[in-house]
């Protein structure tokens, strides 16, 4: 998603054709994901779409999932660079461990709540729950 501030022509596209670096809903949904077992959305609120009037939530989750991944987790809120790095890295030390993707995500969020209320006291969900 590099670029997003800036249009860039592709050197082997066709004439006209630039991108804007911006990865759409409808881009992401014409993807070829079958049997890619697991997507990860790591930028702030990749989870939230726009609420349109009798078709429900749309957004990159959406599109994923009918491009054909099995799984997404995604971000519901802008989170600290430092503390989602060190969350998902928890994450997938405990999945390639062989835990299931949604038992990894818990562990991982309850092994950062842990920590952070030892070390401080208290964890404010800001740090270990913004993931889905």
């Amino acid at each position: 998603m590099a670029g997003s501030n800036r249009v860039i022509r592709q050197p082997d596209s066709d004439p006209g054709v630039e991108e804007d670096g911006i990865l759409t809903a409808l881009e992401a949904s014409s993807l070829d994901l079958v049997g890619t077992d697991l997507v990860v959305l790591g930028a702030c609120r990749t989870g939230t779409g726009t609420v349109l009037q009798g078709e429900g939530v749309y957004g990159l989750r959406r599109a994923f999932q009918l491009a054909g991944a099995r799984s997404i987790v995604m971000s519901m809120f802008d989170l600290p660079d430092k503390a989602a790095t060190d969350l998902m890295t928890r994450f997938y030390s405990s999945w390639l461990s062989g835990e299931t993707k949604s038992t990894a995500l818990r562990t991982a969020e309850l092994s950062v709540l842990k920590e952070r209320r030892q070390s401080r006291g208290a964890a404010h969900p800001l740090f270990w729950v913004g993931w889905l």
